[in-house]
């Protein structure tokens, strides 16, 4: 369709999932960090009444009708009074059924660059297929739904940076622009969509042998001290495009969705104008080399609250520089076993931490937010999480309840160069 980005269907992508209670709206100024809300006294929910029947919309050459079954919904509220057109944005809410078999998506939208041009008001919609089965909780949060409204801001498909040709088709799932999570777009995209105030984004200096620098949990991004940073970006002086860096811990507010093999991880994209381009998601230890100039990025040390990274032509974790956060301790450092075979008496625990190999490397992640925590040395892969009660236990043979005896106090980066 001509100015709109065409997604999978939704019954193959799985994106009618069941995300934990919330809002679009929520979730939409959580991402933004507040400089994107909707009030609903500034918008309408309306059921219109079609007056044919869904055969009206169907015929033997196998085409979309969604546009005319649109159009027409516009003309009957028009006829009530209410003009579509003088919204900024409009969403529609297509029942499924046989009528759209020849839609070959999940979701539709104009491309109408809402966030960087004042004048698009009547401009921006999205259409949704809504399957019958979906829940009114459900619908509030699907992904795609954050999805197609990322393409109202202008936002594209994502891909692997490896082979740009499968964009719109090999899904990373690290943001709603690649696959339909319920999640933070990553901070690629917050930069294409201005989501980012320049005090929370630096630029990295060419010629540098190596730098450290700590990277703010993406979400706190509101939070950040005035030192504190959550974007880092490597210019390509050759083609104009960046390297992105972030970090993700996927411990807060709605990025608890985040898919595990991206949480408590140094993320890299390449941005080529608007398009981004998923790189890697780091652990720590692990290295990647951008391709600009001889510079690589190498992952030093990861809490659930920063991530501390090497930069530079030949990046090192070395304790000599300066604001350098320590590594995580030894396994055999920062907790203590307090009640065996049981999980916290708040069954599955108050607060999800992510994925961890070792009780340690829980404990620092855990220290943020709690004094004790569940995990499982059998099965690693259950994840780390907080107790609000550890004792007495709920007796479970795989998880272990610990306390925390040791967190390091991490000092605020200070400022390493102008806002870029």
């Amino acid at each position: 369709m001509t100015g709109g980005a065409a997604e999978p269907d939704p019954s193959r992508r799985g994106w009618e999932g069941h995300p934990p209670a919330g809002s679009l709206a929520g979730l939409w100024e959580e991402a933004s960090h507040s400089r994107l809300t909707l009030p609903a006294r500034l918008g309408a929910v309306v059921t219109v009444q079609m007056g044919v029947g869904t055969t009206s919309y169907t015929n033997g050459d196998g085409g979309c009708r969604a546009n005319s079954a649109r159009e027409r919904a516009e003309s009957l509220l028009l006829a009530r009074g209410v003009d579509t057109k003088a919204y900024s944005y409009r969403e529609f809410a297509l029942p499924e059924g046989p009528w759209l078999d020849g839609c070959a998506w999940g979701g539709v939208a104009t491309l109408c660059n809402q966030n960087a041009n004042d004048d698009v008001t009547g401009a921006c919609w999205a259409m949704i297929r809504v399957s019958s089965a979906l829940r009114a909780g459900s619908f509030s949060l699907d992904g795609g739904r954050f999805h197609e409204f990322g393409h109202n801001l202008g936002l594209y498909h994502q891909a692997r940076y490896s082979d740009p040709s499968k964009v719109g088709s090999d899904y990373v799932g690290d943001d709603p622009m690649s696959g339909g999570t319920p999640v933070h777009y990553n901070a690629a995209q917050k930069l294409v969509a201005n989501f980012i105030p320049p005090a929370a984004k630096l630029a990295h200096p060419h010629g540098t042998a190596s730098r450290l620098l700590k990277l703010l949990d993406l979400p706190l991004l509101a939070d950040a001290a005035a030192a504190e940073f959550s974007v880092y970006t490597i210019a390509d002086t050759a083609t104009s495009a960046r390297t992105v860096l972030s970090f993700r811990s996927g411990t807060v507010g709605y990025e608890t969705l985040l898919p595990a093999r991206h949480a408590m991880k140094v993320s890299v994209h390449t941005l080529v104008g608007k398009s981004p381009y998923f790189d890697a998601s780091l652990s720590r230890g692990d290295s990647l080399a951008t391709g600009i100039e001889g510079i690589s990025v190498l992952v030093c040390a990861l809490d659930a609250r920063a991530a501390v990274v090497a930069v530079g032509t030949a990046a090192s974790c070395s304790v000599d520089e300066p604001n350098y956060l320590p590594p995580s301790p030894p396994p055999s450092h920062g907790y203590a076993l307090r009640n065996a075979d049981v999980e916290c008496t708040d069954a599955g625990g108050s607060r999800y931490l992510g994925e961890f190999d070792a009780p340690g490397q829980c404990a620092i992640a855990a220290a943020t937010y709690c004094d004790t925590f569940m995990f499982s040395t059998a099965v690693p892969g259950w994840g780390c999480r907080c107790c609000a009660r550890p004792d007495p236990g709920t007796p479970h043979r795989s998880w272990d309840v610990y306390t925390v005896l040791f967190f390091p106090a991490y000092p605020p980066n200070p400022p390493l160069l102008p806002p870029q």
